[in-house]
């Protein structure tokens, strides 16, 4: 059996075994509690009424969403529900408090298939995540050149629960994950290539799609530039960071265009940068005033400002300032809440959500964490999956660092442009 047969065989494995992870996930439990979902509200208002990003005042707190919901429960999907008054009584108001993008495949779907259920869309996600983990061969590849590390990195990806576990439940999670993968694929075809130049564009095209799902990743082709410094001059490494960030930017002009039409003010993708700060510095405990949760920011706000619509720019600038005056009155505080997510985001993750539903941590088991050691060690296994995750990549590192310095550099570049705006 030659080596390229077994490559193909590795791959289709791969590619099976991603579905039938993501599938298996998805079977038992197809209407996760995730409450009220913006994006159906945005598709159907697209498919049934013709409106594009914009909310129906009307449609009730599972479709209306112009104030936040308290309600829990399986998602809800518009074939689920009757909305023929409100769509017959439309009161439209413009949205911009998440980025669109997840609603337009949504509502094509919606138009192919003539359901409003998210069957669909979360079936497309799984496919579209099968390429994925072909993607994660390549890379592997173009960075390592070893063909069975790069063939047990795709494998690792399609077994690994927590990413089954975001591509299956409705969210735009699925869309910044996967679009960043396809950013570092294009961009390592860029510093591999002969002819590099359609590459750059190529990036710089998927990278201003990506914008409409996740803002953040504006920053990664100048990041992933950066780190050719120490092997390319200083003009190759502008070219790869200007070039694409200018495209992505320039397929961001229309959709500035409608905000500043909408809301009179300059937004770039999205509010809620002032509210995600100031529930940000609710993660730990203090008598500062930051809140936990969207309802109660809403009555915070609406206590102070009146009237105020949810996320709206004067809404989200309000919560901004708050945050930044107990940021400047209490640096110590602040720091201490980033050290907070530093930890809760590489060993101290211990997500039971990938799991199963209603799981605990050991620090908030009733009976103490070593009760919870002894009652379920097969969860605390579990558990343990992604701080053992992120210590094997820092072994890895540092076993390796000698050898592939230039090639870790990009892979941490990465992590950190994805890590820090959060």
């Amino acid at each position: 059996m030659s080596s390229s047969f077994r490559t193909y065989l590795g791959l289709a494995l791969i590619f099976a075994l991603t579905l039938a992870t993501r599938i298996a996930y998805y079977a038992p439990d197809p209407h996760p509690n995730t409450g009220p979902w913006l994006y159906g509200a945005l598709a159907h208002n697209i498919v049934s009424d013709g409106h594009w990003f914009q909310v129906n005042a009307n449609a009730g707190p599972n479709f209306a969403f112009n104030a936040p919901s308290r309600l829990a429960g399986p998602v809800v999907a518009p074939a689920e529900a009757n909305l023929r008054y409100a769509d017959a009584h439309p009161r439209w108001e413009p949205f911009i408090a998440e980025p669109v993008g997840e609603a337009v495949p949504l509502a094509g779907l919606w138009e192919l298939t003539g359901s409003q259920t998210y069957t669909a869309d979360v079936l497309m996600k799984i496919v579209l995540d099968a390429f994925a983990a072909l993607l994660v061969y390549r890379i592997a590849i173009m960075l390592f050149k070893r063909r069975r590390a790069a063939l047990a990195a795709g494998l690792m990806y399609a077994l690994y629960p927590p990413i089954a576990e975001v591509v299956i439940n409705p969210s735009r999670d699925f869309w910044g994950m996967d679009l960043t993968i396809v950013i570092l694929a294009l961009y390592l075809e860029t510093i591999n290539s002969k002819r590099p130049g359609r590459w750059l564009v190529a990036l710089g095209v998927v990278t201003g799609i990506s914008l409409y799902f996740d803002a953040s990743l504006i920053v990664l082709p100048g990041a992933l530039a950066l780190t050719s410094l120490a092997v390319a001059n200083w003009r190759t490494v502008l070219r790869r960071a200007l070039i694409p960030t200018a495209i992505a930017l320039l397929l961001l002009v229309p959709w500035t265009i409608r905000n500043y039409d909408d809301f009179h003010a300059f937004i770039f993708v999205r509010t809620s940068l002032g509210t995600t700060l100031w529930e940000g510095l609710a993660e730990l405990p203090s008598s500062y005033g930051p809140k936990r949760g969207d309802y109660a920011n809403y009555q915070l706000v609406g206590r102070a400002l009146g009237n105020v619509h949810w996320e709206t720019p004067k809404y989200d600038s309000y919560l901004a300032h708050r945050a930044l005056s107990v940021i400047e009155r209490h640096p110590f505080f602040y720091l201490k809440t980033v050290a907070h997510r530093v930890w809760v985001s590489t060993l101290g993750e211990l997500d039971p959500e990938w799991m199963s539903k209603g799981t605990t941590t050991p620090f908030a088991y009733s009976a103490g964490p070593f009760a919870f050691v002894i009652a379920h060690p097969f969860q605390l296994l579990q558990l343990a999956l992604m701080p053992l995750v992120f210590l094997l990549a820092m072994l890895s590192l540092g076993l390796t660092w000698a050898r592939y310095k230039h090639v870790h550099l990009i892979l941490i570049a990465l992590a950190v442009s994805i890590a820090v705006p959060y």
